[in-house]
């Protein structure tokens, strides 16, 4: 579909050698995306393999070390993936670690809000490193990777809600002030996904139970679910949309 071709563009994707952070960047690439992707500690081989998976002659992929919470490593990141493209008119953004577990106000201690408060910083740091670019080239297209638990809440999720949920806000703040430049700035929420883990810490069994039963479609969304919502924000089909938000959740979230 022509209205969904992505050639000439480049994404950058922040988390993208995470499970659904590689599903996303596969979904730009398939529609012609230059696409750049960031790896933390440990996942330089992991991220330079998956880079020869979406491009084998490596002229349209391309990887390197990012850590959103240092200031001049996301500059470098935005930068180096520039000079290898020429713009940055994509990004998507949906590091958020470690892997959720709940833990009600009452047993935490201030150092459990520190990964959440780094998102936080990080999601700051893109921003304010890509901006720049896009004005200048009066595009962009900037989409949060957030949570259906910044609007559905649950007992032990304080901290991680508390900052998806200001992140929806900054975004559409950003949405207001960046329109005049052509720049959207979009959310995509998912709920529960099929296809990732926890990392073990903590049992959904129950947790899944509850939400299938306020699920109209009777699963959970999917990667490429996912996936495409973000593909759709990216492509001109979204031209017109700006400050709003995807729950892709089957159902379960109607706001």
């Amino acid at each position: 579909m022509k209205q969904l071709d992505l050639s000439g563009r480049t994404a950058l994707v922040f988390g993208g050698v995470g499970n659904l952070g590689v599903r996303i960047a596969s979904k730009l690439r398939e529609h012609d995306a230059n696409v750049a992707i960031s790896y933390y500690n440990g996942e330089e081989n992991k991220a330079a393999s998956y880079v020869k998976e979406l491009d084998s002659d490596g002229e349209k992929a391309f990887t390197a070390f990012c850590d959103i919470s240092d200031e001049s490593s996301v500059e470098g990141f935005v930068r180096s993936s520039k000079d290898r493209f020429r713009t940055i008119d994509i990004v998507v953004n949906l590091i958020h670690e470690p892997a959720f577990t709940p833990t009600e106000v009452v047993d935490m201690v201030w150092d459990d809000w520190k990964s959440d408060l780094i998102a936080q910083k990080g999601h700051f740091l893109i921003c304010k490193q890509v901006l720049p670019i896009m004005r200048e080239q009066k595009f962009g297209r900037i989409i949060y990777i957030s949570a259906g638990l910044a609007v559905r809440h649950m007992g032990g999720s304080a901290a991680f809600a508390c900052v998806k949920s200001g992140l929806s806000t900054f975004s559409k703040t950003l949405a207001i002030e960046e329109g005049r430049n052509n720049i959207t700035v979009n959310i995509v929420a998912p709920g529960r996904i099929t296809t990732l883990d926890t990392d073990g810490s903590f049992s959904w069994d129950e947790a899944e139970k509850e939400l299938l039963k306020r699920t109209p479609l009777g699963r959970f969304a999917t990667q490429d679910d996912v996936a495409n919502a973000v593909l759709y924000f990216a492509s001109p089909l979204a031209d017109a949309m700006t400050g709003q938000t995807l729950y892709v959740a089957c159902g379960e979230i109607m706001l």
